[in-house]
């Protein structure tokens, strides 16, 4: 559901560009429509997580008993997460309480960072970059982001790229998040995907590639091109060494 908002999102700024107001506005709602399905799925997943292993709190973290169950609480975290951002995305309410991300932030204290490629820390930080007064006394959310990406890299699962990207388009920084998308594509090409995680470090590309293209269909009207991630419309050409064929005379 999620995945399908996000076409019609890229539809509609596709239609934007070319000036078509009727297919932007339709794609728009089809968007809305799409998130409001994702919302109440991950709402649905936040409230299973909840009841099986109590309510998020890192002062009493659950026993967690090894590491399956440890990724399944990560991924618990981030299902509320994310059925908090769906419902925002959607425009509408479907019972999301606002306080989530409150709480993920707090329970990802129950996972050791450095054993999960940084993840934990990126989340919370996230959350601290996203809401005004979250951020603790004496730290710098994107500071922590930048370590995470750093532990992230060199584990091989890049998940936190992707918390450091969407905390940069939330605070509007375009800048931030194209540097980010080109320190992920270039990792891609120098480190391998950690042999245990592949699949969730191959979900953190597809998002990183679905943040790209929304970067490109706004201002180009298409997506990302074949083989270019990591790189933009606007970027300078790269020069050329060439030759003097006064030289060869």
């Amino acid at each position: 559901a999620e995945e399908q908002a996000r076409e019609n999102e890229l539809q509609g700024l596709a239609a934007m560009h070319g000036l078509d107001a009727s297919a932007a506005e339709d794609a728009m709602i089809r968007q809305k429509r799409a998130y409001v399905l994702a919302a109440n799925r991950y709402y649905q997943a936040w409230q299973h997580f909840s009841a099986y292993y109590g309510e998020p709190d890192a002062k009493v973290c659950p026993y967690l008993y090894d590491d399956m169950d440890e990724f399944i609480y990560l991924a618990g975290l981030l299902s509320g997460l994310q059925a908090l951002n769906a419902q925002i995305q959607s425009t509408s309410s479907i019972g999301v309480p606002a306080n989530v991300g409150s709480i993920v932030a707090r329970a990802t204290e129950c996972l050791e960072n450095e054993k999960w490629w940084g993840a934990p820390m990126a989340l919370r930080a996230t959350v601290w970059a996203m809401i005004p007064g979250a951020e603790p006394q004496g730290e710098i959310a994107f500071e922590r982001l930048d370590i995470a990406d750093g532990q992230g890299e060199a584990a091989g699962v890049r998940l936190p790229h992707v918390f450091h990207a969407i905390a940069a388009i939330n605070k509007g920084d375009e800048d931030l998040v194209k540097h980010v998308i080109r320190e992920h594509a270039r990792s891609l090409a120098q480190t391998p995907a950690n042999a245990d995680w592949r699949f969730v470090d191959a979900m953190a590309t597809n998002m990183i590639v679905a943040i790209s293209d929304r970067l490109w269909v706004e201002n180009t009207g298409h997506r990302t091109p074949l083989g270019q991630l990591g790189r933009f419309w606007d970027d300078k050409p790269e020069e050329v060494e060439t030759m003097n064929l006064d030289d060869l005379l």
